[in-house]
């Protein structure tokens, strides 16, 4: 039985289309990227709360969120950690940013109440083969629909969703957000 939960609008729409069951629970929407948002206390206590069953009943977990610039928000708590069954394995992807799972410790294996945390910080260096497939096939894709169909040459089509988020600088203007936020704060 897999559940997940996410922030995206049409992250449940894709859980449910691939058999899973999506966890409801209050959150703040996504900013434009698709990252995690911070959220105050009151709606962080509400998570939690929605979370702590499916956690307690899971075997395995995966957590992945991150909010670019800030500390990864707190997914499973240590309480939630101790509700959980021995043998029970977490991959806190988030390790590096602070962590989605309380207690976890960036690149290393940490056991409580029988419950094992891995805090990897660069998966992808543990698959390089399968890393570097991947990043090919991103990168071959987005090339492709960056090829324009008729003369074959690559163009950049700023009012693309996908080839205009990808653009860091254009006509000699930063427009990707944080590399914005980055900028004016240097000033």
């Amino acid at each position: 039985v897999v559940n997940a939960y996410g922030t995206r609008t049409e992250t449940k729409e894709q859980v449910e289309s691939l058999g899973a069951r999506f966890v409801e629970a209050v959150t703040a929407s996504a900013d434009e990227g698709g990252y995690a948002q911070e959220v105050g206390a009151d709606t962080q206590a509400l998570q939690h709360a929605a979370l702590a069953p499916f956690v307690a009943e899971s075997d395995v977990i995966v957590t992945t969120a991150q909010i670019p610039g800030r500390q990864a928000p707190l997914l499973v708590t240590e309480e939630m950690l101790r509700s959980m069954r021995p043998g029970t394995v977490i991959v806190d992807m988030a390790a590096g940013t602070g962590g989605n799972v309380a207690l976890s410790v960036p690149d290393e294996v940490v056991e409580v109440d029988g419950v094992t945390i891995h805090g990897p910080t660069n998966l992808a260096s543990m698959f390089p083969a399968d890393a570097s497939r991947m990043y090919a096939r991103n990168l071959l894709a987005l090339l492709q629909r960056m090829r324009d169909k008729e003369s074959g040459e690559l163009t950049i089509d700023l009012d693309d969703e996908i080839v205009g988020e990808c653009a860091v600088v254009a006509d000699g203007q930063a427009r990707h957000p944080r590399t914005v936020e980055l900028l004016v704060g240097q000033r």
